[in-house]
């Protein structure tokens, strides 16, 4: 039979569905193709040969209808994980202006921002079940465990609020351990906790962020800290009674940098690839908010494509000799992709 490929945009408004079956609309059953215009006739060789073939391809030919199945799932990406509100992890190294994302991200969505510290005090404070153990840990001096931190935070995403509008967790999970719990409880149908739709990393190198570090410091009267170099103080007054903390120095950070490094590797490893992505943090925080917000969006709300697809049709009116076979268009040649458009390639 004499097969022709035709260029169809017909997926419009087919979203999530796999292997759908389209019919060729009536509009190509019958198929004519254009004169060329424009283009002075060749004389003998490949030229004699061109004007062959398109003399050939100008005979009307009817198509019968032709079924075909298109895998939609390659074409149009759809949410990774569950609708919903926003349910977001951000991580980043010290210094490495966290702090300010998630005051955009709050922003923008909504959600309710979840700092490990502020829901640690907070659970002491209501004098729960894991915060009565958290405070004995801390009276004793020892380091509040991983169980113990994992399930205030779980805890914490149970609540009203996390489930109407979302949550942002910020400095959870800190270790593989906790990763790996905060997953399986996600995983668990009756823990009534989503997984994550995305998970940012901050990445700034360490020259950055000891820079960052060493001059920064903190107002003891008012509490609002600045930067030497970046944020200085505004009066003499003030840069006189400003303090560095203990464990702002090249020395500290760069034991803390190394630390948040190797808990990183294991930590992503318990995440879907998919919803992690990773942010320059070395520029202005508007153009890092910008890559952040961009980012999440594309996972919570993916833009919709336009297919451009090839359908190959059979004919069943073939003008063609029954001795002879239809002249063969040669790769290279010059007279390749002259037959209308049909012959371009896809767009993604």
């Amino acid at each position: 039979a004499d097969c022709r490929v035709i260029h169809l945009n017909t997926l419009g408004g087919l979203s999530n569905t796999a292997l759908t079956d389209i019919t060729l609309p009536d509009a190509f059953k019958t198929w004519e193709a254009p004169p060329k215009e424009g283009e002075e006739e060749k004389e003998g060789g490949e030229g004699e040969k061109d004007e062959e073939i398109l003399a050939t391809y100008k005979c009307p030919v009817n198509f019968e209808p032709t079924m075909v199945s298109v895998d939609l799932k390659s074409i149009q990406p759809s949410r990774l994980t569950p609708a919903g509100p926003p349910r977001l992890v951000i991580a980043g190294p010290p210094a490495g202006g966290k702090g300010t994302q998630c005051e955009y991200i709050k922003e923008k969505y909504g959600v309710v921002h979840l700092s490990t510290g502020d829901m640690l005090r907070a659970a002491v404070a209501a004098e729960t079940e894991v915060g009565l153990q958290a405070k004995a840990c801390m009276e004793a001096g020892e380091l509040v465990g991983d169980d113990i931190i994992t399930n205030i935070v779980l805890d914490r995403l149970k609540e009203e609020d996390c489930k109407e509008k979302g949550w942002l967790l910020d400095g959870f999970p800190r270790t593989e351990a906790q990763a790996e719990s905060l997953m399986a409880a996600t995983a668990d149908p009756d823990s009534g906790i989503l997984p994550p739709d995305a998970f940012v990393v901050l990445d700034v190198p360490s020259e950055i962020l000891v820079e960052r570090v060493v001059g920064r410091r903190s107002d003891p009267e008012t509490g609002k800290i600045y930067h030497m170099t970046f944020n200085p103080p505004e009066t003499e007054e003030i840069a006189d009674r400003l303090v560095q903390r203990a464990d702002d120095t090249e020395e500290a950070i760069v034991v803390r940098i190394d630390t948040f490094q190797k808990n990183m590797e294991g930590i992503l490893g318990k995440f879907d690839e998919r919803i992690v992505f990773k942010v320059d943090g070395s520029g202005d925080k508007a153009g890092i908010g910008e890559n952040v917000l961009g980012g999440i969006e594309k996972l919570l709300n993916p833009p919709k494509k336009l297919a451009n697809l090839l359908f190959m049709v059979a004919s069943n009116n073939n003008k063609f000799p029954e001795a002879e076979a239809p002249p063969a268009i040669e790769e290279g040649g010059e007279g390749e992709g002259e037959v209308g458009e049909e012959k371009k390639e896809p767009e993604d």
